[in-house]
């Protein structure tokens, strides 16, 4: 993720719930899908090593939520990873994406389960379809330097000028809850214990759980700062940096034991402000609209679509 820098432009979904009892998915009427791909389907080596306790949920539970409530009537939406609600003022029903209600590695959308990523330009928040690259806009959000989401399904984005705060997964909409201390940081991550890490500059910091401040773990290595994005990959805290602008990104890993980061290779490839990790797989998204598979070990990549806008920052898990 990356400050100034960003975009992806494309179908956008929202959910709507309207009165008497009936709520409906809208789409866009006019959606713009982003990329072309030259890869497509699930990734094998990803299914190999998926989580065989989280295999067991079933793709298509029933759904979740009162059906039928004499305020708002039948709020089935039959989309299973939703929980579905009713809210008794308005009379209206509400539906909710649950990650939980999906098998490991895919994300409820508001519409099912799909194995995606959530990208940003400066004004967008998308979802981007792994590995394709088809990218789908959802809603306008604020300017943001990067997003990362958590285990529990938590979507964090970094506001400015220097804030932390939550993003609707539906609406998109980015609410403020801590400010960490300086307005620089362009890359953020959320690991598996719920650590957020963020990067700027030279600087590696793990942000404090109260979200108003951060304490710093590592650095880059020398002569190299923050590209723009920070992904933990099967335990592993990797990111990527650059030591001008204008030059190749570079694959970095961390050794927050020692303090320590390794270069792990060149990728090639100029402003990877997006890193996005689905198991054992690494992907990053460019400010020139490249989605890439990135090898974990080396940092080369692969071209899997092109011609979206300019990314800001990504973030799956």
């Amino acid at each position: 993720m990356r400050h100034g820098m960003g975009y992806l432009a494309l179908a956008a979904i929202t959910v709507s719930a309207l009165a008497c009892g009936r709520s409906e998915l809208f789409i866009d009427d006019d959606p713009l899908l982003v990329g072309v791909p030259r890869d497509g389907g699930r990734d094998a080596s990803y299914d190999a090593g998926r989580d065989a306790s989280r295999d067991a949920t079933p793709d298509r539970a029933r759904d979740i939520g009162p059906e039928v409530d004499a305020n708002c009537g039948d709020c089935d939406d039959t989309v299973a990873c939703t929980r579905d609600t009713c809210n008794m003022e308005s009379g209206k029903c509400t539906h909710r994406p649950d990650d939980s209600l999906c098998p490991r590695g895919e994300h409820c959308d508001g519409l099912g389960c799909k194995t995606f990523a959530y990208a940003i330009d400066q004004t967008y928040l998308y979802e981007v379809e792994l590995p394709s690259g088809a990218a789908r806009r959802i809603g306008e959000t604020t300017f943001l330097s990067d997003v990362a989401l958590s285990e529990s399904g938590i979507l964090y984005g970094l506001g400015p000028p220097a804030a932390i705060g939550t993003i609707d997964r539906i609406t998109a909409k980015w609410t403020q809850t801590g400010l960490l201390g300086i307005p620089t940081y362009n890359a953020l991550d959320v690991a598996p214990d719920g650590s957020i890490y963020a990067g700027a500059g030279n600087d590696l910091v793990r942000v404090d759980t109260t979200m108003n401040g951060v304490t710093q773990v590592a650095n880059y290595p020398n002569g190299f700062s923050s590209s723009g994005d920070i992904a933990v990959v099967e335990g592993r805290l990797l990111a990527t940096a650059r030591t001008t602008w204008n030059a190749s990104d570079v694959l970095v890993e961390f050794d927050l034991g020692s303090q320590r980061a390794t270069v792990l290779g060149n990728t090639g490839v100029r402003c990877v402000y997006g890193l996005a990790a689905y198991g054992p797989e690494l992907y990053g998204f460019t400010c020139e609209g490249l989605v890439l598979r990135i090898d974990p070990t080396s940092g080369r990549t692969t071209t899997l679509s092109r011609g979206g806008p300019s990314y800001n920052g990504a973030t799956s898990r």
